[in-house]
């Protein structure tokens, strides 16, 4: 009897163990096929780049980064560049600035890439301000690192 009871109480845990591992399971899948439909995105779009198709690239790139966090930060600045080529400066300038930022450390190459436009701006008059100086200086440092 009391052998019996110890094999009902191991059975009763079976349930909840077997749900846990197939939900674990149901994630990795969702996690990897998620990765799986990044890949093809930033594939294609690469590759309407590429092409000089900038309706395509400025496609792909949209469902890869869109206008949220989505994608690595390589990806959210090559859709900068997109936006850019595009004409969409405004959203090109936002998304510029929320990858380095004026005041913070941000991405690397973001800050290269504003650091580059300041001083394509110092080129034209009237130049730089003593503000915007600072922001260059500040985006090379931060870019260099």
């Amino acid at each position: 009897m009391h052998n019996s009871l110890h094999s009902l109480q191991r059975i009763s845990f079976l349930p909840p163990l077997l749900t846990i591992i197939v939900f674990g399971g149901l994630i990795a899948r969702a996690m990897n096929n998620k990765d799986a439909i990044e890949a093809g995105y930033r594939t294609s779009a690469r590759q309407a780049v590429a092409d000089e198709d900038g309706e395509q690239a400025k496609f792909y790139y949209t469902r890869l980064v869109g206008a949220g966090d989505r994608g690595s930060r390589q990806d959210q600045l090559n859709w900068v560049s997109i936006l850019s080529a595009s004409g969409d400066q405004k959203a090109a300038k936002e998304q510029l600035d929320q990858l380095a930022p004026d005041d913070e450390f941000g991405f690397g190459p973001a800050h290269l890439e504003k650091a580059k436009m300041l001083s394509s701006a110092q080129s034209r008059p009237p130049g730089l301000d003593g503000d915007q100086l600072k922001k260059l200086g500040w985006h090379l440092r931060h870019g260099a690192s």
